[in-house]
């Protein structure tokens, strides 16, 4: 099955890193943030090691190109509710039952 769009939520070095991964595969990439500052600084640093890649014949300029055309960096996405997290979540974060301060969750914190 191949991926054709992906939408990264969190534009940290996890995130960013899978959207260059995905967006290097062919796949069409929304990255988004809570803020538009994270998202710039991402693409930044994404288009860093992009063009170092170039420099050291990994890539050409064509395909650096290519990438950073294919990662469409929305700031918007939010808006459409498909994208939020349930309220039901939001209540039990919320209230201190699930998170990573908590220690409880989908993961075991440590």
């Amino acid at each position: 099955m191949k991926i054709n769009t992906v939408m990264v939520i969190g534009a940290g070095q996890m995130g960013g890193g899978i959207a260059q991964v995905f967006a290097q595969t062919g796949a069409k990439v929304y990255l988004n943030d809570i803020k538009q500052e994270y998202i710039d600084k991402r693409m930044a640093f994404i288009e860093k090691l992009l063009t170092k890649d170039v420099a050291k014949g990994k890539k050409t300029e064509e395909e650096k190109a290519a990438v950073l055309a294919i990662m469409e960096v929305l700031y918007e996405g939010y808006s459409d509710s498909k994208y939020r997290p349930c309220p039901l979540l939001r209540q039990y974060v919320k209230a201190g039952w699930l998170g990573k301060k908590t220690g409880r969750g989908f993961y075991k914190y440590e």
